[in-house]
């Protein structure tokens, strides 16, 4: 019981660091292919693939 309150406090650290530091918005970011603005042709690959 105690090793899995303290993973789950060392997840929490972690994931608290990952967005402080701004890491989990530019993995969004990076991974939205229609968010980059690489214009009409990237969007319709974009909806294509989907």
């Amino acid at each position: 019981m105690l090793s899995a309150f303290l993973a789950m406090i060392a997840v929490l650290g972690l994931l608290w660091h990952g967005v402080r530091d701004g890491l989990l918005v530019n993995r969004a970011v990076g991974s939205a292919s229609h968010g980059m603005g690489d214009g009409f042709v990237a969007m319709l690959k974009d909806v294509v693939g989907y």
